[in-house]
């Protein structure tokens, strides 16, 4: 879970909620809202649709999922999110318009007033086409009072259920400021991805919080800034956040396929951790093997370390050379018991993408 700020206050103090990470996101922004309006549902099932959730079953599952009645869903084959009605305040936000669901074109449009100056306007667009992996979140600011020489516009992320995750630096961020391409969350059946459509994500994180900084903005009396960013919805595992990321922002990277084995008996290894390592020691993302021990991940293209893990066996150090391109190399790491002998020693090789 996490909440989102567009007006830039102080941050929260702490989490309100402990415990694991669960499938549910809260996004929270800092407008007091006037109005909130959707569109039609759609006349095919796979089209992308907005509209007030009237009946439960369209509230979605999860430990952490705080929807009710009267708030609105936004959601199509591939992307479902929950964004609360006006009157829905839920945690550190001020008022409703805050993604509050979210489960991996309708608009959703959130209007109303910045929460520490009524003079300053602000309209919020959730956007959702019908085969996008990912929300667009525009907010405009319409400057209706004295001129603003800068101000910060960007998100207060509250993680609650999920964990932070910032590439570069991994999950051990609270009490430090990064600038990143990106930043994102991890839960046990969801993960997340938030990056803008441009520049960096500057931001001061907590033990359970981000806030963020997208885009400094002068406002002279009488105008008008927007600012856009993606949400990324998925399943667990950072990487799938990340792969999504790196298409959305056209990166230069590479693929990385591979199968996490034992090494007794080559049998597969369900569920085994990928930690993917620039410069030796800073975390860029994570990927999780699949039920048949198998991965796939896009990487920068450079040298990387990749770390597998899984309970019950020693880690796994191998090098790989990441390469922009087409194709992809399939890489196996074998993990050792304890009980099997000494630690596996590294091996070494190139994956071409």
């Amino acid at each position: 879970m996490s909440r989102l700020r567009t007006a830039h206050q102080a941050p929260p103090p702490a989490p309100r909620h402990a415990g694991p990470p669960a499938a549910a996101l809260i996004l929270a922004l800092a407008a007091i809202l006037a109005l909130i309006t959707a569109a039609a549902t759609p006349a095919h099932a796979d089209d992308a649709f907005a509209r007030r959730i009237t009946n439960p079953a369209d509230l979605l599952d999860g430990a952490a999922a705080d929807a009710e009645l009267g708030d609105f869903l936004l959601a199509n084959g591939n992307v479902a999110i929950i964004i609360t009605d006006a009157g829905h305040a839920h945690g550190y936000s001020f008022s409703g318009g805050n993604i509050i669901d979210a489960a991996a074109a309708a608009v959703i449009l959130a209007e109303g007033v910045d929460s520490g100056n009524s003079d300053l306007a602000v309209e919020t667009r959730y956007i959702l086409h019908p085969d996008d992996v990912h929300v667009t979140i525009e907010t405009t600011f319409t400057n209706n009072g004295a001129a603003i020489s800068l101000y910060s516009a960007g998100d207060v992320i509250e993680w609650d259920h999920a964990f932070h995750y910032v590439p570069g630096y991994g999950y051990e961020v609270t009490g430090i400021h990064t600038t990143t391409e990106w930043i994102g969350g991890a839960g046990v059946n969801s993960s997340y991805g938030y990056v803008p459509t441009s520049g960096n994500v500057s931001a001061d994180h907590g033990s359970g919080w981000s806030d963020t900084i997208i885009k400094w903005l002068s406002l002279p009396a009488g105008g008008t800034r927007t600012y856009t960013r993606y949400l990324v919805p998925t399943g667990p595992g950072i990487s799938k956040a990340s792969d999504i990321i790196h298409e959305l922002r056209e990166f230069t990277v590479g693929t990385v396929e591979g199968t996490v084995n034992d090494w007794a008996n080559s049998s597969t290894v369900p569920g085994a951790t990928i930690d993917c390592l620039l410069h030796g020691d800073d975390a860029y993302t994570q990927v999780i093997a699949d039920d048949a021990g198998e991965y796939s991940v896009t990487l920068p293209a450079t040298d990387l370390e990749l770390h597998a893990t899984a309970p019950l066996f020693y880690p796994e150090l191998e090098y790989v050379d990441v390469v922009a391109g087409t194709a992809s190399s399939s890489r196996r790491s074998r993990l050792r018991r304890p009980s099997t002998g000494p630690r596996a020693s590294s091996a070494a090789g190139t994956a071409t993408a």
